[in-house]
């Protein structure tokens, strides 16, 4: 998810991505982003990972360049 940019009530700039991954090991992924940059633009985003049960974890700022 990108930060939120709100005004007059509408959030034009929210988004949710589910991306590819490859288990490394223990605490451990390799993400893979999309491959169009029309999905997803440079800048900061939360980055969530949910357990086996949909339990999202405490999301993380990440840089995509």
């Amino acid at each position: 998810m990108r930060p939120e940019v709100v005004t007059h009530v509408a959030n034009a700039d929210q988004r949710l991505l589910q991306l590819d991954f490859k288990v490394l090991g223990t605490y451990r992924l390799e993400i893979n982003g999309p491959r169009s940059r029309a999905h997803m633009s440079s800048g900061y985003c939360l980055l969530f990972v949910l357990d086996q049960d949909g339990t999202p974890s405490v999301g993380k700022f990440v840089h995509v360049e």
